[in-house]
């Protein structure tokens, strides 16, 4: 049995799983 190979075009970043947190006094939003 083949294995099926799937190919996607991504035209912007994606970040699956990401959490915004607080801002920092810089102005740059803390992520994990």
């Amino acid at each position: 049995v083949a294995a099926a190979v799937l190919t996607e075009t991504a035209y912007a970043k994606v970040n699956l799983g990401l959490k915004v947190l607080a801002k920092r006094t810089d102005g740059v939003h803390e992520i994990r």
